[in-house]
């Protein structure tokens, strides 16, 4: 038997008795390390990603406030932009019209960025100028901010249904 064919017998047969310790072994729980890499990004939110649950919407209008939902990094002086995606799924004879704003505040400046309308089955009431952050960029200086979150709704007629909403807080450049 040559050198290397010796050897390799040898890792196969390694491998196989560590296989089969493990196989023996029963799980006691696992750690999963999981982070977002960010060198050289000029903006980030952390958490990248934030989940929120309205819970069910039984009054005809109202609104719920979600404070320090993320801390916002800013690199450099930069122009920020809210893109909405929705995806509902209403029944019934319902008219349902969502608005929410944004707040990004930290270090004695505040950013509010108003999206009226981010959801509408009916009429929904609306300044026609340009909103900064929400139909053009908003210019937002370094810092670190916390971002707080202000959901308020109109509901009209009776049905139900499923509302799914995303607010993607993006740097101006990706979103023209």
């Amino acid at each position: 038997m040559s050198r290397s064919s010796a050897f390799l017998f040898i890792a196969i047969a390694v491998a196989m008795m560590i296989s089969i310790a493990y196989a023996l072994n029963s799980l006691v729980g696992s750690i999963n390390i999981v982070g977002t890499i960010a060198i050289g990004k000029n903006i980030e939110m952390i958490p990248q990603r934030v989940d929120i649950d309205l819970g069910v919407i039984n009054a005809s209008e109202g609104s719920k406030t979600y404070s320090g939902i993320a801390k916002l990094v800013v690199r450099n002086d930069t122009e920020i932009q809210v893109r909405v995606r929705t995806s509902t799924q209403p029944r019934g004879n319902i008219s349902i019209s969502i608005s929410g704003l944004l707040v990004i505040e930290g270090g004695g400046k505040r950013y509010e960025i108003n999206m009226p309308c981010l959801y509408s089955t009916g009429a929904c009431v609306r300044i026609l100028l340009l909103i900064p952050g929400y139909d053009a960029p908003m210019r937002i200086e370094k810092g670190e901010y916390n971002i707080s979150l202000i959901v308020s709704w109109v509901v009209e007629g009776s049905g139900e249904g499923r509302i799914s909403l995303s607010l993607d807080i993006i740097e101006a450049r990706e979103a023209r």
